[in-house]
């Protein structure tokens, strides 16, 4: 009888060792609820997480490849408009796949335009369905990677870089290309197709290339025209 009653013993203790042990290898870990959490916000939009919280980002893969030389840049760019920045709005672009609605943001800017240094827009047919350039007169939108969006009062920001000094009230030469995506003007190689008019008319170029900075650096506006003509 005495061995029976040690086995049952024995047989609980094992049991109650092992149900334990099952129960504390289910407890979750702070480090794989840190993983967790991460990964469910990784899942989210930036628009939806900017719903929560203030959210800053790079660019990253959306952003636009510079052009390294001004004669590259001169060449291929579509349009030369000189003009004077008058507004600017960010938004999230919803033009693209709806996946990636709330990921992209886009800062769209009106521009009075002085005088067009180059109109080459009508060289080549639009595609079929898509809309024709517009035309390179005063209200001219022209849009770029990046911005601020506020969502529940909390700021959602894609830094682009080069694009610190492109803001309304300041006047500028803009190397361009039309995108029928947007509806609008963009910058010809990204922050390399704007130049900053300063009241002196001197150039300061926004581009990150050494060449490109060292070559407008050396000119005035009256100069830049009649290069780009």
């Amino acid at each position: 009888m005495r061995k029976k009653i040690l086995s049952a013993t024995a047989l609980s203790a094992s049991l109650t060792l092992t149900l334990t042990a099952l129960a504390v290898s289910q407890v979750p870990r702070a480090s794989d609820a840190k993983s967790s959490a991460a990964k469910q916000e990784k899942s989210k939009t930036l628009k939806e997480i900017a719903a929560e919280r203030d959210v800053e980002v790079e660019e990253g893969s959306c952003g636009v490849s510079e052009y390294t030389s001004f004669e590259e840049l001169r060449k291929r760019a579509k349009a030369i408009v000189y003009g004077r920045i008058v507004d600017a709005k960010s938004f999230f672009d919803e033009s693209g796949h709806p996946v990636e609605n709330g990921d992209y943001i886009i800062t769209e800017y009106t521009v009075e335009t002085y005088q067009v240094l180059r109109d080459r827009t009508q060289e080549s047919e639009p595609e079929e369905g898509r809309p024709a350039p517009a035309p390179l007169t005063t209200s001219l939108k022209i849009a770029r990677n990046g911005g601020v969006v506020y969502v529940n009062g909390h700021r959602a920001v894609v830094k682009a870089k080069g694009f610190e000094s492109l803001n309304p009230g300041k006047s500028y030469v803009f190397f361009l290309f039309w995108s029928s995506a947007y509806k609008a003007y963009t910058l010809a190689g990204g922050a390399s197709g704007v130049v900053l008019v300063n009241n002196d008319l001197s150039l300061t170029p926004l581009a990150s290339s050494k060449e490109i900075q060292a070559k407008l650096r050396d000119m005035n506006l009256d100069s830049l025209i009649e290069q780009v003509k």
